[in-house]
């Protein structure tokens, strides 16, 4: 799998659809190559998205706000996987009290 698709296919996944228009497909293979250009990968892709979320819980998450906010986010995720370790699930971001419970939460939700 190229780079590229890595990216697309996360994207897909963070914002939970794919573009249809032939507009929206540019501008999703601009945003995708701009964001490959930045050594972007899936898991950095996700963690944004997270950050995002995080961020800014009542704003829409759109292929054009990844990368247009990629670089801070990712700083920002940065920052709270240093300040939360190691209780901080990988794949969503979510804090727990224990390890054990993060555990618990990563095979039943993200293992399944």
């Amino acid at each position: 799998m190229s780079a590229n698709n890595e990216v697309w296919d996360a994207c897909v996944e963070v914002l939970g659809h794919e573009p249809k228009t032939k507009t929206e497909k540019a501008l999703w293979g601009r945003m995708i190559k701009s964001l490959s250009e930045a050594g972007a990968t899936a898991e950095s892709i996700r963690g944004a998205a997270t950050a995002y979320r995080r961020e800014w819980p009542k704003m829409s998450l759109t292929i054009t706000s990844i990368e247009k906010w990629y670089s801070q986010m990712l700083r920002s995720r940065q920052a709270a996987i240093e300040i939360e370790k190691p209780f901080v699930c990988e794949y969503c971001g979510l804090r727990f009290k224990t390890d054990a419970r993060r555990i618990e939460h990563e095979e039943h939700i993200h293992y399944t």
